[in-house]
């Protein structure tokens, strides 16, 4: 199971809310989301907790806000937790381990210096919140977008509708590979003819 980490400002209700719902929607698809919100308790040390979390995950989510860059950016007596969280998954980095850390881009301009060379999800329009997560979810997985080798990619797909409604494709002759290593042995198949 993929342990998250995730980074956020605490900045308000409406932007609280958001992050909740976006780790809630995290762990529904079986992402061990840790938000700070659901598992400090009254007596805790939020620097215990921190340091503890961030070391466990092998992934990191920055909720990147103009307030996030504000206090990552901030000078090295401020900043607060934001800054120390950000510290904490950079020294790992540095230090060799391969925790990832990905930008999720929530509102404002830019990223922080930290993440400027590394790509983001861009979460900024609601309107695109579900592909937005599906994509973020194929990348935690690590379903690659690259197409498989051996296997010719069509590139445009006549469909059309017969009498009773189905939809039909003209499949062209060719070769393919058929199956993978993974499943079976693969095995060259020739369509001789267009069908």
């Amino acid at each position: 199971m993929l342990k998250t980490f995730i980074s956020y400002k605490w900045e308000g209700e409406a932007h609280n809310r958001w992050v909740e719902k976006f780790a809630a929607d995290l762990r529904a698809v079986g992402i061990d989301a840790q938000l700070d919100k659901w598992e400090i308790r009254a007596g805790d040390s939020l620097t215990e907790y921190m340091t503890s979390r961030i070391d466990e995950a092998s992934i990191i989510l920055c909720i990147i806000t103009d307030e996030y860059v504000k206090h990552v950016e901030a000078p090295a007596d401020q900043g607060g937790a934001t800054k120390f969280e950000m510290q904490m998954a950079v020294s790992r980095r540095t230090a060799g381990d391969k925790v990832r850390l990905i930008g999720i881009y929530r509102q404002g301009s830019r990223p922080p210096n930290y993440l400027r060379d590394h790509l983001y999800v861009d979460f900024r329009d609601d309107a695109q919140y579900a592909e937005r997560l599906g994509e973020l979810l194929d990348d935690l997985r690590g379903k690659s977008k690259r197409p498989p080798l051996g296997v010719p990619q069509l590139k445009e797909l006549e469909v059309w509708e017969n009498s009773i409604g189905l939809k039909m494709v003209l499949l062209p002759a060719g070769e393919f590979v058929m199956g993978s290593v993974e499943d079976a042995t693969p095995h060259s198949v020739r369509i001789t003819e267009a069908f």
